[in-house]
């Protein structure tokens, strides 16, 4: 008997942990400061007991719905309306327990999503205090998803909504917010992001399976790939025993060629953070720093400058500023060291705000000296004039010391990092961001059906060497979420990729990202889709432009043009709509003209024309009504012409209404075919 009841009592406690693990749980999209769409049917979905009644409540109304065998349960609510100055409600949820989901609105949800110019943040932004400090808009939510790729479609991912503030913005992402931004300011409703990005990522891992396999030039690929998974499981141990050497000998092999070439550091041998020991051949430089300045710099560098403070300010704590200082630094102040960033992969584009000790301010001489690191991509204090201040940290109203202006560099060693050690590490197949659809599965997939309005999108740069592949793969990767999400074709507006590396010289620039910008444009011919061309507001220096502000505006134009029917609004540039050819020239017509063309700057630039040789020449342009002529004394029969052709190219045509042409070809030549004839270009004169 004594056995009878110890058993019972092993069962029914086996019973309540069961139960206990299956308490009533929304999906990960449903948590506290959520935001809810409105004007459509709202899904709302989780687990719970199988069979369990859930009865989700909100606004005064109540629907229920039994959870199936597997314990998953969805309802649906009724549409819903947002209302200018809505009140926060609660969202309840109850079955065997009850979730209630705090300060919920309702209005208008969007997906922002991408690579790394979608996942910048706010912070990194140009001027980006400005916009921090007038972030007090509680109306506008972001849902950051959790990063994590994998082979298999995933239910739940990491992720909490975060209502807007100047305390929380600056992590939000940038392009997301300068568009939620303008929405709200427009319809005056609330607005949700919900920010599901990576960086460096292709559209590849963005697309679900199911469409990659549709398509013939990843049939490969995909077999090497699912072959791999196949391989992993039949010896997942020792795998990943094999995968974890590698791993600990990469690391161990890097740390110590990393420690040689920072013990060959010559500031540091040298002592340059103290203010009595001269820089080696100390040279000047501008400050903030405009990404020419050291040229991708790799290495360590050293840049150092005394100011002068008000007497009142010795012996009293000091806040100094340095903006985002890109990548990793370590500063000093009268020689002891007051802060630093590592390399972590975020830190460059974080503002440096440094507290400096009363005991180390003995004199009105300050001597500032920063010890910057970089082994990829832009170096230096890439901020603003207005990030770069010393100021008393007990005092809002003094008067800062501006920092901005010329300052000495030194370098410190420079770093090759092709010459770091490398290790064949074993990749476990599914874990890598860049693999086909695991971010789709992991980033994508548990979104869904969360009710949305529409996507905005920003990415291709590393789409870039392939635009004959991305022409089908954009579409049909856009295909792959509006038909997992099953609301038709939801808008989708993506950005055009923006002016990047060297000027343009030549008349084109064949085998550039003028071919992906073409592939782009043609996912226009796709439904319900927009694009934000941004050709003018790039950095040749740097593949992450600071200007945000813009890029959320003007995809946000097209949301408040097209899908909010906002009629008289101007949402875009001119687009190339036809061409005729009328003896010696070329007359190219456009869509999106708005108060007529203009040239910002003369002459009008960025045209050339070809003929049958298919060698493109630079040609002249003018503005006639809403055409343009374009024609060149070396072509007497032209066929084709092209605008904006190049990585970062010489144009200038606009419309009255401030907004850039998108570069167009009106061929269709493959890119061997193409040539571009020896003619130097110049810059127009400004305007």
């Amino acid at each position: 008997m004594k056995m009878i009841r110890t058993i019972l009592v092993a069962v029914l406690i086996g019973f309540l942990s069961l139960h206990a693990l299956a308490n009533v749980k929304p999906a990960s999209p449903f948590t506290d400061n959520a935001v809810l769409q409105q004007g459509i049917k709202v899904p709302v979905w989780g687990d719970a007991d199988p069979g369990e009644k859930v009865t989700v409540t909100f606004d005064g109304k109540s629907v229920s719905a039994t959870s199936d065998k597997a314990g998953k349960w969805k309802v649906e609510l009724a549409p819903l309306t947002a209302r200018p100055g809505q009140a926060p409600r609660d969202l309840v949820i109850a079955g065997n327990d009850t979730v209630t989901l705090k300060n919920v609105l309702v209005g208008e949800v969007w997906i922002c999503s991408g690579q790394s110019n979608m996942d910048m943040v706010v912070r990194g932004a140009k001027d980006a205090q400005a916009d921090v400090d007038a972030a007090d808009l509680p109306q506008i939510r972001m849902f950051a998803v959790g990063k994590a790729p994998k082979p298999e479609p995933q239910e739940r991912c990491a992720g909490s909504w975060v209502v807007c503030t100047p305390q929380t913005v600056g992590g939000f992402s940038a392009v997301g917010f300068f568009f939620a931004r303008t929405v709200h300011g427009e319809l005056e409703v609330p607005v949700g992001m919900i920010h599901t990005s990576w960086s460096g990522t292709p559209a590849e891992p963005w697309t679900s399976m199911e469409f990659l396999k549709k398509m013939p030039v990843y049939t490969e690929r995909i077999q090497k790939y699912e072959q791999a998974l196949v391989d992993y499981a039949a010896d997942k141990q020792g795998y990943e025993q094999r995968r974890a050497d590698a791993l600990k000998k990469q690391k161990q092999d890097m740390a110590a060629w990393m420690q040689e070439k920072l013990d060959a550091d010559a500031g540091m041998k040298g002592k340059w953070f103290d203010p009595a020991v001269k820089l080696d051949d100390g040279k000047d430089i501008a400050v903030p720093m405009d990404n020419r300045s050291l040229q991708n710099y790799s290495g360590i560098v050293w840049v150092r400058r005394t100011v002068e403070i008000p007497l009142d300010w010795v012996n009293s704590d000091l806040t100094l500023d340095l903006g985002p200082i890109d990548d990793c630094d370590v500063t000093y102040v009268n020689g002891t060291e007051v802060g630093g960033m590592p390399a972590d992969g975020k830190s460059w584009q974080i503002p440096r705000i440094y507290k400096v000790p009363a005991k180390l301010v003995t004199s009105e001489n300050v001597c500032i000296a920063v010890r910057m690191t970089n082994t990829i991509g832009a170096i230096g204090m890439l901020g603003s004039e207005k990030d770069n201040s010393l100021a008393p940290a007990a005092s809002e109203n003094a008067r800062p010391v501006a920092l901005a202006g010329s300052w000495k560099y030194a370098i410190g060693v420079p770093i090759d990092m092709r010459t770091a050690p490398r290790v064949d590490i074993p990749q476990i197949p599914g874990s890598n961001p860049w693999e086909s659809a695991t971010l789709y599965n992991s980033m994508i997939t548990p979104l869904v059906p969360y009710a949305i309005k529409g996507a905005i999108w920003y990415q291709g740069e590393s789409n870039a060497g392939a635009p004959e592949e991305y022409r089908d793969l954009f579409p049909a990767m856009i295909a792959s979420w509006r038909q997992a999400w099953g609301q038709g074709d939801f808008p989708f507006i993506f950005v055009q990729l923006a002016n990047f590396m060297a000027r343009q010289t030549l008349p084109i620039e064949t085998n550039s990202w003028a071919d992906l910008r073409d592939a782009q444009t043609n996912t226009l011919k796709t439904t319900d889709t927009g694009m934000a061309v941004i050709i003018d507001i790039g950095d040749a220096e740097d593949i992450h432009p600071r200007n945000k502000q813009d890029v959320g505006k003007r995809l946000a134009l097209w949301a408040l043009a097209k899908t909010y029917g906002r009629k008289s609004l101007v949402y875009s540039g001119p687009l190339y709509k036809s061409m005729k050819i009328g003896g010696n020239k070329a007359i190219v017509s456009f869509d999106f003209v708005g108060k007529g063309l203009v040239a910002r700057g003369e002459p009008l630039v960025g045209f050339a024309i070809a003929g049958d040789d298919k060698v493109l020449h630079a040609a002249e342009a003018a503005i006639d009504g809403d055409t343009v002529i374009v024609k060149s004394e070396k072509v007497e029969k032209p066929v084709a012409v092209r605008y904006a052709w190049a990585n970062n190219p010489i144009c200038n045509l606009y419309n009255a209404d401030g907004l850039p042409a998108s570069p167009f070809r009106t061929d269709t030549w493959a890119l061997p075919e193409v040539k571009a004839a020896d003619e130097k270009l110049s810059e127009p004169a400004a305007p």
